[in-house]
């Protein structure tokens, strides 16, 4: 804010001069000496400018309006305003001189220019600079060769660049990339193949010697490989580098793991979603001990091939994050007693990638397994160990068991999986597709270890009458375990058995006031009867629902109808989905009347044209697919 002594100093008439101004002078001076001490202006400006409007023949407000652009540092306002007012006053009189004087200091006040980067400490400079990112400091390198000098020469704006189109049509810091290369730290390439290889490029040209992080990344289709630029871009920041990230899943790339360890002996993570990663199945070769402490390896051509991965296993001891891409084999049996640091082992994380995600933020409360996916898994006896070391650690989990030709498990196998209570685990995911009889009869006994789980899905779990080994006596001990779970708020079935009483049991208890169960779905389940719906509908604490008939399965008119009267009573229920149904006009009357209801998906739904119509206008969001 301008200082305004010298404005007052002018202001304050001889005492011979007239008494009109030396009032307007003082009045002036008090006004001003309270403007200053005021943060937000606005309303006094708007007193001056009504005055104005209101008075237009009387100098005060131009006195006043014009002091306060002023005070803001809006000296062109102020100048405006205060010729206006000279234009009223004849030049003779004592206010023209006292208008002149204040324009000309708005005007000195104007001119006054103050470089204030070349005034204040180097120290203090950095540290303010230090606020701006990449680009924002690259636009100032715009204003005066010594301000290109000053930030180029600061290093804490360019620790962090990242390198996309929305740069280069900026100019910066793409330009600016092989001047502040000293001073990048992490460096992120999101544009297109050739660019990112132009930049990577500049690594043998210039000296990047604080590189730690380097992720390119390239989401377009392509044929270009970039394996060889990026071995030869590595060897020049080899011993620097900690962190690389290759996300260009689309490009024709085909990269060798032991290649890149080889050249970088320093890194402590390395994630690679590219479309081959050719020792992954012919083996890696790691003639050292390496540093790696997250290893996250995403093929999209090709499947991994477990045993190619021991070498890696057996050379990295401190290795917490193993995440693979799609596995052919059971992991367990390769692993074994290596990396014993390990607190994420995800196999297959194209299907466990929505669970993992939803815990791998959450903050370890102790040694251990935090995220368990195995995918597939013929015994769990090799995991025993690192189970015992996490029953205050596991968080997610989830199990694909591969039934070993049939019927080679036992109960052995499984029984790792109950032996330990689980305190903090809270995602549960288990696909029964392919296990053998001795893993469904071990699961009652799993669930019930596991007494915080807030989300559950069971998926495949057939009857007998659907032709797998799975019992009804086995059905009603997982609906009762789940009945256990004081802290469930999301139940997923897919492909379940429901018609055991121990399930419209389950049901009915959920439906009392102590439930949390938040959202509740049932998709392509044996057994969906009215009652089953009705009580499903009945859980007042729901706030998503989604049923799905199998396909070509008669649904009843009037269970659907009484169904829907239920769904229109939740008083929460924001996210309904159905598939494979009928819904008639009236159920369609009393979907539309959900208080909250806001989302309505369905699926192969046959509902009349007035119905949809209907839920259009009362739901916010409506959407309806039909495969034929």
């Amino acid at each position: 804010m301008p200082s305004f002594d010298a404005m007052m100093a002018i202001a304050t008439v001889n005492d011979q001069q007239d008494e009109r101004i030396n009032e307007l002078s003082a009045t002036l001076k008090l006004r001003t000496a309270t403007w200053r001490k005021t943060t937000d202006l606005t309303d006094a400006l708007r007193e001056a400018s009504s005055t104005m409007v209101n008075t237009p023949n009387k100098v005060d407000g131009y006195l006043y309006a014009g002091t306060l652009y002023s005070i803001q540092g809006r000296q062109h306002n102020a100048i405006q305003v205060f010729e206006k007012g000279m234009e009223l006053v004849s030049p003779d009189d004592p206010e023209y001189t006292l208008f002149k004087q204040l324009k000309g200091l708005a005007d000195s006040l104007l001119q006054r220019r103050i470089d204030f980067i070349a005034h204040i400490p180097y120290d203090v400079l950095c540290n303010i600079i230090g606020y701006l990112d990449a680009p924002s400091a690259g636009n100032c390198t715009f204003v005066c060769r010594y301000w290109r000098n000053t930030l180029l020469e600061c290093p804490e704006p360019w620790r962090v660049v990242n390198i996309s189109r929305s740069a280069q049509n900026q100019l910066t810091p793409l330009n600016l990339l092989p001047t502040v290369s000293r001073h990048v730290e992490r460096l992120s390439l999101l544009d297109e193949t050739k660019m990112n290889m132009k930049c990577i490029g500049l690594f043998g040209k210039h000296k990047f010697s604080n590189l730690r992080s380097l992720d390119i990344i390239d989401p377009s289709p392509g044929n270009i490989d970039m394996s060889a630029s990026l071995y030869t871009a590595l060897c020049h920041v080899s011993k620097t580098l900690s962190e690389l990230r290759l996300d260009t899943p689309r490009l024709k790339t085909e990269i060798l793991l032991g290649t890149i360890l080889s050249t970088c002996r320093n890194l402590t993570t390395i994630e690679c979603r590219v479309s081959c990663i050719r020792d992954c199945y012919t083996g890696v070769s790691v003639p050292y001990t390496t540093l790696l402490t997250t290893v996250d390896l995403r093929p999209t051509r090709q499947t991994i091939s477990v045993n190619s991965l021991a070498p890696l296993f057996e050379k990295s001891p401190h290795l917490e994050s193993l995440i693979l891409g799609y596995c052919h084999y059971d992991i367990l049996s390769v692993l074994g007693d290596y990396c014993p640091k390990l607190t994420t082992i995800v196999a297959n994380i194209h299907d466990f990638g929505d669970l993992y995600n939803s815990v791998k933020s959450l903050p370890a409360h102790a040694d251990g397994l935090q995220c368990l996916s195995l995918d597939p898994v013929v015994s769990t006896k090799p995991i025993l160990p690192r189970l015992a070391k996490s029953a205050h650690s596991l968080r997610a989990l989830y199990v694909t068991p591969c039934s070993n030709d049939g019927e080679g498990t036992t109960l052995s196998d499984w029984s790792p999986l109950s032996s330990f209570v689980m305190h903090k685990l809270t995602h549960v995911y288990i696909d029964a597709l392919d296990a053998a009889t001795a893993f469904h009869d071990n699961i009652p006994a799993m669930l019930r270890c596991y007494p915080h789980v807030e989300t559950l899905r069971l998926q495949n779990f057939y009857g007998d009458e659907g032709g797998s080994s799975i019992t009804e006596g086995t059905i009603d001990g997982i609906c009762n375990a789940i009945a256990t779970m004081k802290n469930l708020s999301h139940l997923r079935l897919v492909c379940f058995d429901i018609r055991s009483e121990a399930f419209v049991r389950l049901l009915e208890l959920h439906q009392g006031e102590q439930s949390r169960l938040r959202k509740l779905f049932i998709t392509g389940c044996e057994g969906m009867t009215g009652e089953v719906l009705c009580n499903a509908a009945r859980i007042q604490s729901l706030q998503e629902l989604g049923v799905h008939y199998l396909p070509d399965t008669a649904s009843s008119v009037s269970d659907i109808t009484d169904f829907a009267y239920w769904v229109g009573q939740l008083p929460r229920l924001k996210y309904l989905d159905l598939g494979h149904l009928d819904i008639s006009m009236e159920a369609a009357q009393y979907i539309a009347s959900s208080a909250q209801l806001y989302y309505f998906w369905s699926h192969d739904v046959v509902i009349p044209e007035e119905g949809a119509a209907l839920l259009q206008r009362h739901i916010q969001d409506v959407q309806m697919y039909n495969s034929t």
